[in-house]
């Protein structure tokens, strides 16, 4: 939607279902992982925004721990890991390129609701920070800044598909995230 009301050409690399860490399968299938696709963005992009997390979350990939380096090897297979993973592929792949984490809204209650491992999506999003900040990567915080909660039954139903509460449909992406992901790209 931005891509079009702003007359710019996008490139998607987004697969529904992908985690940010590695090693997460949907049956035996590897799902897509993003701390290693984001090396498939093309080179002449001006703006680079990665969104992920919930399903890490869903999938109850563990935190991990940050490493106080910034060149030692990571675990991807853990959250943080793989966040460390994706911002250092994105830095050395486009160090001056605009690049931005965009957080999901808040969905179904799992700001406080705990996955199998007893991590609420909270944990995750202070994860998504630490790392951020550490690599200097700027966060379009969605759930923090507007007031789209799907744990709120009308804006589940009218604005995700399938009243689904995690996607957003049109209306949720034009009511909640285009504005405001907008100004926050024009403040990089």
């Amino acid at each position: 939607i931005i891509a079009t009301n702003n007359s710019m050409t996008k490139s998607k690399q987004s697969v529904g279902g992908g985690t940010i860490a590695t090693n997460t399968y949907s049956g035996e299938t590897p799902r897509h992982w993003i701390c290693q696709s984001v090396l498939n963005i093309a080179n002449d992009c001006d703006y680079i925004v990665v969104n992920g997390g919930f399903n890490d979350y869903a999938n109850s990939v563990p935190l991990g721990a940050m490493i106080n380096s910034y060149t030692a090897d990571v675990d991807s297979d853990t959250f943080i890991g793989g966040m460390e993973t994706l911002c250092r592929n994105l830095i050395s792949r486009f160090p001056t390129k605009k690049i931005a984490f965009c957080t999901n809204h808040n969905i179904n209650n799992s700001l406080f609701n705990t996955n199998s491992i007893g991590l609420t999506m909270q944990d995750y999003i202070d994860a998504t920070y630490q790392v951020c900040k550490k690599y200097g990567i700027k966060i379009i915080d969605v759930g923090s800044n507007t007031h789209f909660d799907t744990a709120i039954t009308s804006l589940k139903n009218n604005y995700t598909d399938s009243a689904d509460g995690v996607h957003p449909n049109a209306n949720g992406y034009n009511l909640f995230y285009v504005d405001y992901v907008v100004n926050e790209l024009n403040k990089l």
